[in-house]
């Protein structure tokens, strides 16, 4: 993408992040976030669930801890855009049977000391297996990316947070 082409994108995931902030819940986090953080971040438009998935959770690092994505718009224009492609390359599938639906707070404070930024993901249900044991191995297909960009991103995954959301 060119970066012009960014930006009409960018300002609309900036409105749903201000609007989402207005609705704070507290389904994924014990404690609270700090004020005028979005409890979920959520591109303006929904993609179609695509057939054959179910909803997955790919966790990141610090570098990309909530607080951080849930104030830089950019960054979380970079897991909704980058994160398809990146787990699309690791399984051999298209793009499309991908998708990105939102992101939510983890709080692992007391382990970690930040709130994990949680990507859901529908994903296809035959491969969630071959995925939880590809991010579990850095020499898999998932963490080979060509791609600088995906390469960052892939990079900044914790294979320490199970994809199932059964930590």
């Amino acid at each position: 993408m060119k970066p012009s082409s960014l930006f009409p994108l960018v300002c609309s995931l900036v409105a749903t992040v201000q609007a989402a902030a207005i609705g704070q819940t507290k389904s994924l986090i014990q404690r609270d976030l700090p004020p005028g953080v979005p409890s979920v971040i959520q591109p303006s438009t929904p993609a179609p669930v695509p057939a054959g998935t179910t909803e997955i959770q790919i966790g990141f690092l610090n570098s990309l801890n909530y607080v951080f994505v849930a104030n830089t718009p950019s960054a979380a224009l970079q897991i909704f855009s980058l994160l398809p492609q990146v787990l699309a390359q690791a399984a051999g599938v298209s793009t499309s049977s991908i998708t990105v639906n939102r992101l939510a707070p983890l709080d692992t404070g007391a382990s970690l000391g930040y709130f994990t930024t949680l990507a859901k993901v529908h994903y296809p249900q035959n491969l969630i297996q071959t995925l939880q044991l590809q991010i579990q191995n850095p020499n898999s297909p998932l963490y080979q990316q060509q791609n600088s960009n995906l390469r960052s991103l892939v990079q900044q995954i914790n294979p320490s947070i199970n994809i199932l959301g059964n930590n």
